[in-house]
């Protein structure tokens, strides 16, 4: 058996790191239509 609290630490770990995962993506995609609208307005 894993102590209560080890369970515990290992389930808080992952979430945080999926959580930053999620973040950085969202980043990413914010990052790819803020550069697409800069790249139409220059066109324009």
């Amino acid at each position: 058996m894993v102590p209560r609290h080890r369970i515990k630490e290992v389930y808080i770990n992952v979430f945080q790191t999926s959580f930053k995962e999620k973040n950085l993506n969202k980043k990413e995609s914010c990052m790819k239509n803020y550069n697409q609208k800069k790249v139409k307005r220059e066109k324009e």
